[in-house]
């Protein structure tokens, strides 16, 4: 039991404080996951066999926007590596790249960058293994909840995950603050977890909750191993504009709507004016005398259908409404969404034709928006980075003032342009290194690897070149000679 929730500042206060704020926010979260798979489009209410007919043409009409323009912006956002306050790391910092590959960071930095798109937010924690092995792992706002620091707001004060142990069968709350953490556990039935993913606002009930032991301080750090990537406002990159997207989806309804109708077209018989059609069989009718006569059943619509119409009748049959006024307010509606979202339209509408300066434009409203991210990321980067240096004792590169984040390119660019583009910056005096890195923008890696093949093919230039052997002259053993009769300059590698 939790026995002091109405402590400020004690544990069980934060415990509950942040437990609270987590299942707050399940339903937003499962909003926004429905307009990425699509399931927002399906009605609510309504006679059960009408929505079931809805509910097929709204899967059908229903587009994932939102998850393109999540997808749009979160590939263009990778860490290719860091560099550190230890010398030369121009080219990124060997350990910080030997510690991404140990962590699949390269792969979880990319769900990181989705999570943050998706919910506005997602969160890097560092820590220490059963076995006290460092791992450093990402998660979203569905497990963890954060308090900041009200003086510096780029530090989290206290935090809390969500697990569920499937072995003890419970679920648990880790509740974490400065170089300290403590566990708290629910039991549950049946191996099902008591917290729900189905968007169902959840509290922490203090009087079924109870603390596993007493508290331990990290081994690692005097800080909150968790770091919070944000977004503007704590904003999805689609949330503020769901509802254009439901606007386009309706568009797309309808249109499929009246599409099917007008696929049956309605059709009336229109008798002669001075020739009612009878109500009912004559009474000498061979098959139902007297009966009242059923013209859906005798009218029927099949391919092999014939009528037999009375005298002076007529067909009267729907015309199709024109459906292009359609297509043309969901271009324009994309067109609108695009633009506020900063996504390239092409990605939303592959068929758009769009004039070379529109085209640029288009690339420099998402190009801007992902530098922003850029920006923003940087720090928390920096953060999370750090706190895995000290989980692996590499406390010399930890200093968060010190760490800067090497990007990925945000497009690809072919090879002919960058090969004219290097030729132009060494006709401008810049250096082999910085053609590296900004023109072909080479991994820190990558870096390392080519100025050793530029050292190689200079020293095997300079011993085919000159003629030289790599055979010492007596009496002059840090040369090389040619044919032995006299000394060489010395080849520096």
């Amino acid at each position: 039991m939790l026995s002091d929730v109405k402590v400020p500042g004690s544990d069980d206060w934060l415990l509950k404080l942040l437990g609270d704020q987590l299942g707050a926010g399940f339903g937003r979260l499962s909003r926004l996951d429905s307009y990425r798979n699509g399931s927002f489009a399906v009605p609510e209410g309504g006679d059960a066999a009408a929505r079931e007919a809805y509910k097929r043409f709204a899967e059908r009409s229903r587009l994932t926007f939102a998850d393109t323009i999540v997808v749009q912006t979160a590939s263009r956002i990778q860490p290719r590596g860091f560099r550190t306050a230890v010398e030369d790391d121009q080219n990124g910092d060997a350990e910080a790249s030997r510690i991404i590959r140990e962590n699949h960071l390269t792969v979880q930095f990319r769900d990181l960058e989705t999570a943050k798109a998706t919910y506005g937010q997602a969160f890097g924690v560092v820590g220490l293994d059963d076995d006290g092995i460092p791992f450093g792992v990402v998660k979203d706002p569905w497990s963890v909840a954060v308090r900041m620091d009200p003086v510096r707001p780029w530090l989290c004060e206290a935090a809390v995950i969500v697990s569920f142990d499937e072995v003890e069968q419970r679920d648990v709350l880790t509740l974490l603050r400065p170089g300290y953490v403590r566990v708290a556990v629910y039991p549950v039935k049946n191996g099902v977890s008591s917290i729900p993913r189905d968007g169902t606002d959840w509290t922490v009930d203090a009087s079924k909750w109870e603390w596993a032991g007493a508290g331990q301080q990290l081994a690692f750090t005097d800080r909150v191993p968790v770091v919070p990537f944000t977004n503007p406002g704590g904003l999805g990159e689609f949330e503020a504009h769901t509802d254009s997207i439901d606007r386009v989806t309706t568009s797309i309804l309808q249109r499929l709507i009246i599409a099917s109708m007008q696929a049956l077209k309605q059709r009336a018989i229109m008798p002669d004016k001075d020739t009612p059609l009878p109500l009912y069989y004559p009474e000498d009718h061979p098959t139902s005398p007297g009966q009242k006569i059923d013209y859906n059943e005798l009218w029927k619509a099949s391919p092999a259908a014939i009528w037999n119409l009375p005298p002076g009748a007529k067909i009267w049959e729907s015309s199709g409404i024109d459906l292009q006024s359609f297509i043309l307010a969901e271009k324009t509606d994309l067109e609108h969404l695009a633009a506020v979202t900063a996504t390239p339209l092409y990605s939303l509408t592959p068929n758009v034709n769009q004039s070379a300066e529109g085209a640029k434009l288009s690339r420099e409203s998402i190009q801007a928006k992902v530098r922003d991210r850029q920006l923003r990321d940087s720090a928390a980067f920096a953060e999370f980075m750090g706190l895995l240096f000290e989980a692996y004792g590499e406390t010399g590169r930890a200093s968060r003032a010190e760490i800067e984040t090497i990007w990925e390119p945000q497009e690809v660019i072919v090879r002919a342009d960058r090969a004219e583009a290097a030729r132009a910056a060494r006709q401008a005096g810049k250096t082999s290194r910085f053609i590296d890195e900004h023109i072909f923008e080479l991994t820190p890696d990558e870096m390392v690897q080519e100025e050793l093949n530029r050292r190689e093919e200079s020293f095997e230039s300079a011993v085919l070149g000159g003629g030289l052997v790599a055979a010492p002259v007596s009496g002059d053993t840090d040369g090389f000679v040619g044919d032995g009769a006299r000394p060489q300059e010395t080849v520096d590698y």
